[in-house]
């Protein structure tokens, strides 16, 4: 195990908004979401840490691919938007970033250049996100149906809303709380 003060300072932890964020989540992505172009067929899976973000991806996923895991398509979620690109080694130690700097390119950059429809994760508060994301694109959480009604109005869609689907366009999505 790496002593604290050997630490690589990627595996640290910094402050924004006073909130707790690990180094490899960048303020000024977190800065950027509020400019970020949503596309009309974007996907965002908007989850707490540890609250089934995994299993939000794997369904859309499904979904979106019609059933089959083997297209489902995971270049624009294999990451955390605000992040940067986690797809490479990470060192652990000072002397091994030292060695080997990360990349510290931003997700972000990846996600813009992706081919529709994105999927797109974060962990971030809806008021971080993108302006026009509640109006343009389909936000999906597994828990945060309060906070989007608070902010909007209207409510998420949320894990317990999927039901079979059939094609892409008819994924047979129901809010089980109002109006969307």
């Amino acid at each position: 195990m790496t002593e604290a003060s050997n630490l690589a300072y990627i595996r640290g932890q910094h402050v924004y908004d006073g909130i707790c964020y690990a180094n490899a989540v960048l303020d000024s992505s977190i800065e950027a979401l509020q400019t970020f172009e949503v596309r009309p067929d974007d996907v965002w899976v908007v989850t707490y840490p540890k609250a089934g973000t995994h299993w939000m991806l794997e369904i859309v996923g499904l979904i979106l691919s019609g059933g089959y895991p083997e297209k489902i398509d995971r270049s624009s979620s294999s990451t955390l938007i605000e992040m940067i690109d986690l797809d490479q080694k990470l060192p652990d130690t000072k002397e091994e970033e030292e060695q080997n700097p990360p990349d510290m390119t931003p997700f972000m950059e990846k996600i813009k250049k992706a081919l529709s429809p994105r999927v797109i994760q974060t962990h971030l508060r809806l008021k971080y996100m993108p302006q026009d994301l509640l109006k343009k694109a389909k936000p999906l959480s597994t828990d945060l149906g309060q906070t989007m009604s608070k902010s909007s109005g209207k409510s998420a869609i949320t894990m317990r809303t999927f039901s079979s689907c059939s094609t892409k366009t008819s994924c047979g999505i129901r809010s089980s709380t109002s109006e969307w």
